[in-house]
């Protein structure tokens, strides 16, 4: 199947969300900012992929997959995080080198953001990439708490076009929960030879290979 068609497919038959987002250059202005400053809201969210599909999850500023969040290499990031979630929850910054504070990991790296509380995280995003975030209090992150980051290079060549798509199912929690327990059946990672383990490493933290496109798995 060619991926035209496979989008189209996705985008039709309900059984998923799909965002696909169009990069522009970074304005001249957010370039030379020191600190860029976003505020994220978790709270319930009605998603609806389509009219006949509806899941009551999660939702990032009222939006799943989160925005978009893109800074320039060497720029610092500052998010405060505000949790209507109705319990604790965190903002993991996944494939980042950061301080152990602001990593989000509730119980090990922070202490959980209560419902109703705040938080601030502030580091330098690194290594330049294409990044992704979400909740690290389980089951937010398949009721919709995630969304891309991308760390942007200034030294990586411009593409012709260079476009985000996140692909996200709707999650049957009862399987969900099989899986957490350790009693479901179904496969949970990618069989042995699949392509998107070749060349994969399980440590460090090289910076992947440039591709016109950039997708996000989750």
């Amino acid at each position: 199947m060619h991926r035209r068609e496979f989008i189209k497919l996705v985008a039709t038959a309900g059984i998923g969300f799909m965002s696909a987002r169009v990069l522009r250059p970074v304005s001249a202005l957010a370039a030379e900012l020191d600190t860029v400053d976003i505020t994220l809201e978790a709270k319930p969210f009605l998603l609806r992929p389509n009219a006949s599909v509806g899941f009551h999850g999660l939702a990032y500023n009222k939006q799943s997959p989160g925005p978009l969040l893109r800074v320039r290499y060497g720029q610092r990031f500052r998010a405060r995080f505000i949790n209507h979630t109705g319990t604790d929850s965190t903002v993991h910054w996944h494939g980042m080198i950061l301080p152990n504070r602001m990593d989000g990991v509730p119980n090990v790296t922070q202490v959980p953001v209560p419902d109703g509380g705040e938080f601030i995280y502030e580091f330098k995003p690194d290594p330049p990439g294409f990044r992704w975030y979400h909740s690290r209090v389980d089951p937010q992150l398949p009721l919709g708490l995630f969304g891309a980051f991308i760390v942007e290079d200034p030294k990586d060549e411009p593409a012709d076009v260079e476009v985000v798509l996140i692909l996200h199912d709707v999650p049957k929690m009862h399987s969900f929960y099989q899986a957490v327990a350790g009693v479901s059946s179904a496969s949970m990672v990618a069989p042995l030879g699949a392509p998107e383990l070749a060349g994969m490493k399980m440590m460090g933290n090289s910076k992947p290979p440039r591709s016109r496109n950039r997708v996000c798995r989750v």
